[in-house]
């Protein structure tokens, strides 16, 4: 008889765990649509549509360079982009530690012109 509720509380326990576990993801999941449609709502229009090289002044060189090399006149602005990511990280300090991870970035144009951080020593690159 002792088995017999042994098993039962164990059951109930791996139910009550799963349960846990499934609302924890569903309600995860759920936030991050969430947050996706905000930020899809808060992006705002690219005004003007295209690339101007004037855009340009005041960026430190190298930026600059590269700028004006892979961008043409008029070219049409990219509004929004979808990155994702997945490999591995190393979490050790001492010994490896590695961890699979994957991530979504959805980057959005909030405002132009656009001013990178940028490191002070970025001329001499």
């Amino acid at each position: 008889m002792w088995r017999m509720t042994v098993l039962l509380i164990l059951l109930a326990l791996a139910v009550g765990a799963g349960g846990a576990v499934f609302y924890g993801v569903s309600r995860w999941t759920k936030g991050t649509e969430q947050l996706h449609a905000r930020l899809r709502e808060a992006r705002a229009p690219i005004v003007p549509a295209t690339y101007d090289s004037r855009e340009l002044q005041g960026l430190p060189s190298p930026v600059q360079r590269y700028l004006q090399t892979v961008l043409r006149e008029e070219q049409p602005l990219i509004a929004v982009a979808h990155f994702t990511h997945t490999g591995t990280f190393n979490m050790g300090e001492t010994t490896p530690n590695w961890r699979r991870f994957s991530s979504m970035r959805v980057p959005t144009h909030h405002e132009r012109p656009f001013r990178p951080n940028v490191n002070a020593d970025s001329d001499r690159c």
